[in-house]
Order: structure tokens, then C-alpha cells, then sequence
């Protein structure tokens, strides 16, 4: 798990606690987690296709 991001261009987009489980930096998203298990995950996959593909 990160605890803290090195980078200003980095910006966090999910927290478990304290700790950064999605970051997103232009393009590009990750998540230290499955969505697809969580009960509300089609939120990230919203996301990535409204915010991140830009459709």
C-alpha cells in the first residue's frame, strides 16, 4: 500500500483509511484493489471510461 505520493503530477482518487489504493497521473489510472468484486466497483470503471478515455 502507498502512504504517500512522490510526484505533484500524481493525483489520488481512492483511499481505504488512510492509505492510497487509486492514483491517476494524465491517462494513465491504477488501483491496488479488484472493483469488479466490490459491490459499488462499476464506479471505477465509470470513471476510467468518462475520465481517463475521455468518452
Amino acid at each position: 500500500m502507498v502512504h504517500r505520493i512522490l510526484s505533484d503530477k500524481v493525483e489520488v482518487i481512492a483511499k481505504e483509511g488512510d492509505n492510497i489504493v487509486g492514483v491517476r497521473e494524465g491517462r494513465y489510472m491504477a488501483v491496488a484493489f479488484h472493483p469488479e468484486l466490490s459491490e459499488d466497483g462499476y464506479k471505477v470503471y465509470r470513471y476510467f471510461v468518462e475520465e481517463v478515455c475521455n468518452l
